[in-house]
């Protein structure tokens, strides 16, 4: 099977040189178990499907943003240049993506496979990049960058018992997704996509992710850092946390990697029992990996709100790491913490994105569901109900997760 599809769109909120953008896309598909005896006669695989496909989208842009407008200022018959320039030479954003799958059934189709991979690139991106203010101005639109999206996704579900009374079904689904910054534009460096005041910045850089996380951490010893142990042997303490004389920890005084928010990958899975009209499901869902930076972890830690600050609480605390000396060596640390109301405020402090990068790993159990269908004979009689069903279902009945305060 073949499709070829073509379509042109103009946009009034581009320039007129630039308004005009082309769609097209290119989808296929073979059936294998249609030109290659794969068992069907046996009842082993009865389906077999390969497909690919190509398809290119434009995207325009907000209205006024191709031509700059002076603004009234509170100052009467006065007015003022805006914040950000316009731009008289935008283009559309171009996406252009591809997928490769296959579906696949087995054993009287009890059992189906659907796999998928893709990726997308999206290029000339209509962003509002920060310039210099020497220029009368702090931002411009511009089109800059290319951000590529590429992962899996697999689905698989099978039908476990299957009688005249009893029907057993189950499937599980995961995805794994990841981004990458190909291209930031000319004379830029990095973007902020997003940013909590001065703690914790999403930062793009040229070959890293849209998701990974910078901020204020706790200052670490270097690496190749030792100490020598009291039996002489050495240890390598690079990357230990470096506590000063009151048992406090330091904090680095330039932004650091934190991490990357993006989960490993997502999931979920689930099953339903049906025994002649009555049927029972469950559904779980969830992810592994991601994090974030809590403002809710900084307030429960910072009060003495959170159950994590209970260590400590009555006798103090000795962290474990190194303190370092005036020539630069390091010992392991022995100081306990002077006070614990006074380091748990240092340590869960807002600015210390590290500590309050929390994970947002969890598995959910979604729903569950009991469902009656009432037999059609007792409906026999009447004009108007052809089916009827009786449901009582719950949701988001309960998460496993340790993320502070709330659902991640």
């Amino acid at each position: 099977f073949l499709d070829i599809t073509g379509r042109n769109d103009w946009s009034s909120t581009l320039p007129v040189n630039n308004n005009s953008y082309f769609y097209p896309s290119v989808s296929a598909s073979v059936l294998l178990n249609e030109l290659i005896d794969l068992g069907a006669a046996r009842n082993v695989v009865n389906f077999v499907k390969l497909r690919g496909s190509f398809a290119q989208v434009g995207h325009d842009t907000q209205p006024y943003r191709t031509t700059d407008y002076l603004s009234s200022s509170d100052f009467a018959g006065n007015y003022q240049i805006p914040g950000t320039m316009n731009n008289a030479n935008l283009r559309p954003e171009i996406v252009s993506s591809w997928e490769v799958g296959l579906d696949l059934r087995m054993f009287r189709n009890r059992l189906g496979v659907d796999l998928a991979y893709y990726n997308n690139t999206s290029k000339d991106l209509i962003v509002n990049m920060p310039v210099s203010s020497a220029s009368g101005v702090t931002k411009r639109f511009a089109n800059a960058g290319t951000i590529r999206n590429y992962g899996w996704e697999l689905q698989i579900n099978g039908t476990l018992i299957k009688t005249r009374d009893v029907q057993w079904k189950a499937y599980v689904n995961w995805s794994k997704n990841r981004n990458e910054v190909v291209d930031l534009g000319e004379g830029v460096d990095s973007w902020i996509v997003a940013s909590y005041s001065s703690h914790a910045y999403m930062t793009a850089y040229k070959g890293g992710s849209l998701s990974a996380m910078y901020g204020l951490g706790y200052k670490r010893a270097p690496e190749g850092a030792y100490i020598v142990e009291k039996d002489g042997s050495i240890t390598n303490v690079s990357g230990q946390i470096i506590v000063d004389e009151n048992g406090y920890p330091q904090y680095s005084d330039e932004l650091q990697y934190i991490g990357e928010c993006t989960p490993d990958w997502k999931g979920g899975f689930g099953t339903s029992v049906k025994w002649k009209g009555l049927t029972v499901s469950v559904a779980f869902d969830g992810q592994h990996g991601g994090n974030v930076y809590s403002y809710t972890n900084a307030v429960l830690g910072t009060r003495g709100k959170g159950s994590f600050t209970l260590a400590g609480r009555y006798d103090g605390l000795v962290l474990d790491g190194v303190n370092q000396l005036p020539d630069g060596n390091f010992i392991r640390n022995t100081h306990k913490t002077a006070d614990i109301v006074e380091y748990y405020g240092l340590a869960y402090a807002f600015q210390n994105c590290e500590q309050n990068f929390v994970s947002t790993e969890f598995l959910k159990l979604r729903e569950i569901r009991i469902a009656y269908e009432f037999p059609r004979q007792l409906l026999a009689r009447s004009k108007f109900i052809k089916g009827l069903s009786l449901s009582v279902y719950g949701r988001n009945l309960y998460c496993w997760s340790k993320f502070p305060g709330w659902d991640p």
